[in-house]
Order: structure tokens, then sequence, then C-alpha cells
């Protein structure tokens, strides 16, 4: 996967609580 699409996926586990400013890795990394 070359995309990667930003998307509300119910629950997502991160020790950040922001949606926006925060490393979010994708789940298939």
């Amino acid at each position: 996967m070359g995309v990667i699409e930003y998307r509300p996926i119910g629950v997502i586990h991160t020790p950040f609580k922001e949606p926006r400013g925060t490393p979010i890795q994708p789940v298939a990394a």
C-alpha cells in the first residue's frame, strides 16, 4: 500500500488522544 488514508476506524489504540498532530502509524506497518 503506497497511499495511506487516515480514517476514524472505531477506536485506535494509541498513546495519544489527539486525532491530529500525532505520530500515528498505519496498522499494516
